[in-house]
């Protein structure tokens, strides 16, 4: 057999090239695809920072690290809408946990995003998290939105969807007639601070009463005009 350096070497790889290994198995020269050994390294890799999700049947002995399922498996093609319940191995197959990680997201809302299809999540309040047994824990949702289905065997990442994060809200009001009294409808749902800035420039001065936490009006001495920052 001639050396490897004497062969032509290819810069670019297609899936289907052939290279030569020895197999685990048996310690017999095997052909392996370059497609194979990506497809082998990315679900080696998605399996310690996601969850595949089990569908055995019958049922196995043990939810396996790393996996969710449904109580009693099963459940190929199922629609976001229709879960409420996950069961979750919190140990990953590199021997890791995540049940820190997972318990920091409850009360939060969440997305389960499919690996394999970026169209495929469901978005759920994430309700509470129940020891079963070891490792292995329910997750109690509440759904929200999603796309797609729930598949056998793909990888599903928990995130925390930051679309339904809190930011800091505020409001503008803008006062174009001048008047003495300012009626302000925000619907910041809460009691915001309030600058008054009025047409001349300058800062202005107002006594402010909050109706609720929607709603307040702004009293000045005279009629004027101008704006109300609401944060």
């Amino acid at each position: 057999m001639s050396k490897i350096s004497s062969y032509p070497s290819k810069p670019i790889l297609e899936g289907s090239d052939i290279l030569i290994g020895t197999s685990a198995e048996n310690g017999q020269t095997k052909n392996f695809s370059v497609a194979a050994l990506s497809y082998f390294a990315i679900n080696t890799w998605l399996s310690n920072l996601s969850w595949q999700f089990i569908i055995l049947e019958p049922d196995p002995i043990e939810r396996a690290a790393g996996t969710i399922s449904f109580e009693n498996f099963g459940g190929q093609n199922t629609a976001w809408s229709d879960v409420t319940k996950i069961y979750i191995n919190t140990l990953m197959p590199n021997g890791t946990a995540s049940i820190n990680y997972l318990s920091r997201l409850i009360g939060k809302a969440i997305i389960f995003g499919d690996r394999n299809d970026l169209d495929g999540y469901g978005v759920f309040t994430f309700d509470s998290l129940t020891q079963e047994s070891g490792s292995v824990y329910s997750m109690s949702l509440t759904y929200k939105l999603g796309g797609g289905v729930i598949k056998a065997l793909h990888y599903y990442g928990i995130q925390i969807d930051v679309d339904a994060i809190d930011t800091d809200k505020n409001y503008v009001f803008s006062q174009a007639v001048a008047s003495s009294i300012w009626t302000v409808q925000h619907n910041l749902n809460k009691f915001p601070s309030c600058t008054m800035v009025l047409s001349t420039g300058q800062q202005g001065y107002g006594d402010v009463k909050f109706i609720d936490e929607n709603n307040l009006t702004i009293t000045f001495a005279g009629a004027t005009s101008g704006k109300a920052y609401i944060n």
